[in-house]
Order: structure tokens, then C-alpha cells, then sequence
């Protein structure tokens, strides 16, 4: 059932990215003000917003998934692995390229930027929880934990502390060491994001100030 959703949504966002503009006079339907569909935005940020959009409502999915007692709604089969690949989807295309596109003509959104790298860190720990779930921990590879724990487990991977009360089961070590690596690249956006707030505010500054200059000079020259 999840993985159908998974690929449901992927049609969805390729159609939305296909459509293009929608003409100011034809009414707008729910599903594309819920997609944050831009008609002054490039089509290229547009993809990136439905992107964001969908990945926000798999993250509401998976957090519901998780405060069901049963796994009724749990993923099976390859679904357990769709989370995890869609996760490292929306980090490449819609969060790490983002600061090397950067131009005269282009300058990300720092707070955009932001929350896409928060909502990625949120689908990479739900993801990757699923993973762990499925496969279990520690040399046994332990399945009956609660998903409270397996949750913590991808937390403390994800960032890795490395408390050493839980240990990824043997056949997904390199699993864990991957997502180990996928936490630091998000550490490292986190930082860029703060440097690119700076340097807007910077900017902008600059820009006041040389409107101001050229303000001036158009009164001097004036008088």
C-alpha cells in the first residue's frame, strides 16, 4: 500500500512539472494550490515546491504510520526501502544543489532553504527507521522493538552521536554508515543556509544603501 502511494506521488509531481503554467483565467484546482504551483515562479522552482510539498505529506504518512500501535499502515517489501531512496532523492535535488546554482541571476531563499533542509532530516530519520524496523538491531537483529526505538536508533545515526545502546543489524551496516554520511552533509547545509542568510542580509543592505546614494545624487543634481 505504500509503496503504490510512493509511486502515485511521483506520477503526481512529474505531471505537475509537466503542465507548466496554468493561465491566470482558468481557475486553479485544489491539487495545485496544495502543490504551491507558482505561475511567476521558473519551472525549475516550481518542481522543487511540488517536491516539497509531497515530501512534507510523507513525512505527515510516516509520523501517522508511527503513532499506530499495529503496522498496519508499516510498509512492506521494497516500501520499507522507498522512504529511504525518496529521502536521498529530495536531499540531492531539491536541498544540496540548491547553494551551486547560485548567480547574478539567481539567489537561493535562505528560509526555503531551511525548511527543506528540515524536511529532509525528517523524511531521512522516518525513512531510514523503516530500514532498521525491518531488518532489526543489534547482533541479533532484533525486530520487536517498539518503532519508538528504531526511531531513535535512525536519530542518533542520523546525527552521529553513537550512544552505543543499539547497533544496526550485520546485513545493514552499511546502511547506518551511509545515512552517518547523509547526517553530515545535512550539518554541513545547515551551516551554508545560515552563511547564505547572512550574506542576503547583506546584500540587501548594500542595495539600500546604494538606492540612498543615488537617491541623493539625484537631489543634488536637482538643486
Amino acid at each position: 500500500m505504500a509503496l503504490l502511494i510512493y509511486i502515485l506521488l511521483l506520477l503526481a509531481y512529474w505531471e505537475w512539472a509537466r503542465i507548466g503554467p496554468i493561465p491566470a483565467s482558468q481557475p486553479k484546482s485544489a491539487l495545485t494550490l496544495l502543490s504551491g504551483w507558482r505561475d511567476e515562479s521558473t519551472p525549475g522552482s516550481n518542481m522543487r515546491r511540488v517536491f516539497s510539498r509531497m515530501t512534507l505529506l510523507l513525512v505527515a504518512y510516516l509520523s501517522l504510520e508511527a503513532m499506530v500501535p499495529t503496522d498496519s499502515l508499516a510498509p512492506k517489501g521494497l516500501g520499507v526501502w522507498a522512504a529511504a531512496i525518496w529521502s536521498f532523492s529530495f536531499f540531492c535535488f531539491a536541498v544540496v544543489v540548491i547553494p551551486f546554482l547560485t548567480s547574478k541571476r539567481f539567489r537561493p531563499n535562505p528560509v526555503r532553504l531551511a525548511l527543506d533542509t528540515g524536511t529532509s532530516i525528517a523524511i531521512s530519520i522516518l525513512g531510514f527507521s523503516l530500514i532498521y524496523r525491518a531488518y532489526g538491531l543489534d547482533a541479533d537483529c532484533i525486530t520487536t522493538h517498539g518503532k519508538a526505538v528504531y526511531i531513535y536508533f535512525s536519530a542518533v545515526t542520523f546525527s552521529t552521536l553513537g550512544y552505543g545502546d543499539y547497533a544496526p543489524c550485520g546485513q545493514i551496516q552499511l546502511v547506518a554508515a551511509f545515512q552517518a554520511i547523509l547526517g553530515n552533509l545535512h550539518l554541513g547545509l545547515i551551516v551554508g543556509t545560515a552563511f547564505l542568510a547572512v550574506q542576503a542580509n547583506d546584500a540587501s543592505a548594500d542595495e539600500d544603501a546604494a538606492d540612498k546614494h543615488d537617491q541623493k545624487n539625484a537631489a543634488d543634481h536637482g538643486n
